[in-house]
Formats: C-alpha cells, sequence, structure tokens
C-alpha cells in the first residue's frame, strides 16, 4: 500500500484515537519524531506510531497527557483528544469482555463435551425412591465406577 492510500483509510482502520493523533500531529506540520521530541523525550516514537497505524488502541492516561501537552491542545481540541482515547478505552474493554465470553462458552462446550463422554462410558443406576435405595447397595458394589441417579418421586419419561 502506497504511502498516499495508507492516508485514506477510515479511522475504523486505525482507531479513533490513531486518528486523531495523527491528524494533531500532521495539522501542526511534526514527523513522528518531532512529536517525540516535542514529549521530551517521553513517549518513544515506537509508540506513537503503533497508536497512529491502530496497533496499540488503548493509550495509557499518562501518554494521552504528555501527546496533548506535546500538541499544546488546549480547549475542543483537548476535549476531542481525550475523547478519542477513552473511546479507545471502551471499545478495547468492550473487546475484552467479548473475548472472555468467548472463551468461557468455548470452555464450558469442551466441558460438556468432556462430561458427555465420561457419563457415556459409565453404567448409570437410577433410582426413583431414595427410601428403596437400600436395595439397589449390591448393584452399586459390583459397580463400582457407575452414576447414581437418586430422584425423589417418579422419574417422567
Amino acid at each position: 500500500m502506497t504511502g498516499s492510500n495508507r492516508d485514506l483509510r477510515g479511522s475504523a482502520d486505525v482507531g479513533e484515537f490513531g486518528a486523531v493523533l495523527r491528524r494533531h500531529r500532521r495539522g501542526q506540520g511534526l514527523s513522528q519524531e518531532g512529536l517525540a521530541d516535542a514529549a521530551r523525550g517521553q513517549i518513544a516514537v515506537r509508540t506513537i506510531s503503533d497508536l497512529e497505524r491502530g496497533v496499540a488502541r488503548r493509550p495509557r492516561e499518562e501518554t494521552v497527557r504528555l501527546l496533548a501537552a506535546a500538541l499544546r491542545l488546549a480547549g475542543e481540541e483537548l476535549a476531542e483528544f481525550k475523547s478519542a482515547a477513552s473511546a479507545g478505552w471502551r471499545q478495547a474493554a468492550a473487546v475484552d469482555a467479548a473475548d472472555a465470553a468467548a472463551g468461557l462458552t468455548a470452555l464450558a462446550a469442551a466441558g460438556l463435551a468432556e462430561a458427555t463422554r465420561r457419563v457415556a462410558a459409565r453404567p448409570l443406576i437410577i433410582v426413583a425412591d431414595p427410601a428403596r435405595l437400600a436395595e439397589v447397595e449390591p448393584l452399586l458394589s459390583l459397580a463400582s465406577d457407575c452414576l447414581l441417579l437418586v430422584t425423589s418421586g417418579g422419574l417422567a419419561v
């Protein structure tokens, strides 16, 4: 992708904060190196590059503060800058939550599959009346690896 085509990409590709950061930096005629120098060496060029390219989408609060100061943002520009950073934090939190939910779902499915496999391989003894459990005890001693289901009342099939 050429440099000019890269500039035409929407902010969805790089994240809102990355797009806003790039716009302010370029608006002041600064290179990424120049912005890092303006931040008095407290922000690496790599960090700025990662934020602008969307590799990093959740800037630290201190990074946002240092970049805003280096860009000399105030008023509405500062509010927009901080808002874009907050959007990145919210978006990243939503992605983290979705990833966690997907992981739990996969884990639950794997656990269910394993439980089903284990249950399918074992004999099942169903006792519908707990008072009659003593009658089944001889069977339990013969089948040490069995599942026992005791219900209180009849079984509906």
